[in-house]
């Protein structure tokens, strides 16, 4: 998430330059998880609570003001419910 935070905020970077820059940058860091079916499912944005855990953190870095990081976890979607309880 750190990571996530350093490229989402350079201005260099072409992912600071995405309209939906925290929507991307949390889809990014979604990982593959083998969950018993036929096919994997990408945790991330949508996903149990420690898949969730990353994108939290990723608020809590990016955005120094409580209100604006609690908009813009509830603005990206997917479990935003579980993202909000460390973020808050």
């Amino acid at each position: 998430a750190i990571d996530k935070v350093k490229e989402a905020t350079d201005p260099s970077g072409s992912l600071s330059k995405e309209e939906f820059v925290d929507d991307l940058a949390l889809t990014s860091m979604a990982r593959l998880w083998e969950v018993g079916k036929t096919e994997p499912i990408k945790v991330g944005k949508a996903s149990p609570t420690e898949g969730t855990l990353p994108g939290a953190v990723y608020f809590i870095l990016k955005y120094k003001d409580f209100k604006a990081a609690v908009q813009a976890n509830a603005m990206v979607g997917g479990d935003n419910a579980s993202r909000s309880i460390p973020v808050g």
